[in-house]
């Protein structure tokens, strides 16, 4: 009798715990099998300082009072370089629909109104899509070469200066990505180049009426009608003015509005020389080592005093900055090489370090001679 009621009894248990976990798997799985077709999430793919998408991020913001339920994730093109490839995300501002998997339902390229947004959903919900799975990306293509403007103290003029900007993702945004590098050179630049940027930072660029406005920090209006300020504008100006799609600038700050500046405007105040300019001889730019690139153009005078020691004296050498550009018509004489030697790499990296120790350009020719001459 009492085998006979523990049997029943463990029975009992063993139902009871079987029917119990069936509902939990039940309860779990509801979601998975949601709708495939149905949207249920919102993913918002944004460039910081690109003023559509700020606009894009505020209409979102209306989006989630319409759509509570929604699951909203924003992602920044700048950084989060894995789920743009893995979305084929190749405009700024891109918003994503999907389905409780995470699947694409559908989406909306550079347009950022609520609008655009409440009218691709309810498309969406009438046409009962099914999910995209799979996408075609067009792979970065390396680096791409920027005008930037900065105030050459040597000559009281401004001076042009090139510079390699490296392209992370498909995503291509060129005049956001050389106003982040007009800003961020700072300590890199050659002691003849004025760096006015310091404690002031790019807000956002839009495009309206013909007139590409830059909107600064609030710190810039404080100091817009002093020596520096007119450097930041001229130097912004000439920069963004150097795109062949923009003819007029403007910088605004905390209510500050600054003339509207063109070319001809600043022209004479531009200097004729090009020693910061680099001219290619085919279309090429590195896919690497852009920042050493970037530095043989700033530090050219002082680089083309140190010697290589990596062997290519052979093929007609002179300098460390002839392991990055030629300076010949020599067809042996190529800008790619410095792109993969380690040697030549580690030596312009090595003026670059002892120049922030501030050291002279023969105690840096002295390093590299006990480093390398065994």
């Amino acid at each position: 009798m009492k085998i006979s009621n523990l049997f029943w009894t463990t029975f009992i248990i063993i139902f009871f715990l079987i029917s119990l976990a069936s509902v939990f798997i039940m309860s779990f799985q509801k979601p998975i099998n949601a709708n495939e077709n149905e949207v249920t999430q919102v993913f918002s793919f944004t460039l910081e300082g690109c003023g559509t998408c700020i606009t894009a991020d505020q209409e979102i913001e209306k989006l989630k009072e319409l759509y509570p339920d929604f699951n909203y994730v924003s992602y920044s093109v700048y950084s989060d370089t894995a789920m743009l490839e893995a979305y084929g995300i190749e405009q700024h501002p891109t918003v994503l629909f999907l389905n409780h998997a995470g699947q694409e339902l559908g989406r909306v390229e550079r347009d950022n109104s609520l609008a655009d947004y409440t009218a691709k959903i309810q498309s969406l919900q009438e046409q009962n899509l099914e999910p995209i799975t799979s996408y075609q990306v067009t792979p970065p293509s390396g680096s791409t070469l920027a005008t930037l403007y900065y105030y050459n103290n040597a000559v009281g003029k401004y001076s042009q200066v090139n510079q390699f900007i490296e392209q992370k993702t498909s995503v291509k945004y060129p005049k956001i990505a050389t106003i982040h590098k007009l800003f961020s050179l700072s300590e890199d630049l050659p002691d003849t180049l004025e760096n006015p940027f310091e404690k002031i930072e790019f807000v956002e660029m839009r495009g309206q009426n013909g007139i590409t406005t830059i909107t600064l920090s609030d710190s810039y209006s404080d100091i817009s009608q002093t020596v520096k300020g007119i450097y930041i504008a001229e130097t912004i100006a000439l920069t963004m003015l150097s795109f062949a799609d923009v003819d007029a600038v403007q910088i605004i700050s905390n209510g500050y509005e600054s003339e509207v500046f063109t070319f001809d405007m600043l022209e004479p105040k531009v200097a004729k020389s090009n020693e910061y300019v680099y001219e290619p001889k085919e279309d090429w730019s590195p896919n690497v080592a852009v920042y050493e690139y970037n530095m043989n153009i700033l530090h050219h005078q002082d680089i083309k005093q140190l010697p290589c020691y990596c062997g290519c004296e052979k093929i007609g050498h002179t300098s460390n900055h002839n392991c990055f550009f030629s300076d010949s018509t020599d067809d042996r004489l190529i800008d790619q090489h410095g792109e993969y030697c380690n040697v030549c790499l580690d030596i312009t990296n090595t003026y670059m370090n002892g120049k922030k120790e501030n050291m002279s350009i023969q105690q840096i020719q002295s390093l590299l001679k006990q480093m390398y001459e065994l």
